[in-house]
């Protein structure tokens, strides 16, 4: 079996992995396509990203310890390409609440 068949198969056990934790956690509401209205999904969804940046610093700082430079610069790539994302998705968020359209309760119960 190849690597990406391989990956591909782990990223989908994971992927049901974290539904059904999202389901003990918030209900069946999660598995509405618009997921539960009372919370901010934008707002959750940026916290995710934030944290994924904070995990590409381990995987960098690892990658160095294990003096392996492929996770060095996939750390990086991981790292930049959250950042730009969350910052896409900061604006796109931004400009809802602008808009007045009401987003739903924020993870951490600020707007912004």
């Amino acid at each position: 079996m190849s690597n990406n068949i391989e990956a591909e198969l782990e990223y989908q056990k994971r992927l049901e992995r974290e539904k059904a934790k999202a389901r003990e956690k918030y209900g069946d509401a999660c598995t509405d396509p618009l997921g539960n209205l009372e919370y901010d999904a934008q707002d959750y969804a940026i916290n995710e990203l934030v944290g994924m940046d904070r995990y590409a610093e381990i995987v960098i700082a690892r990658a160095e310890l294990y003096n392996k430079n492929d996770g060095i610069s996939l750390g990086e790539t991981i790292r930049m390409k959250v950042r730009e994302l969350a910052m896409q998705l900061i604006a796109y968020r931004m400009s809802l609440l602008e808009g007045g359209i009401n987003l739903g309760r924020p993870e951490y119960g600020e707007q912004n």
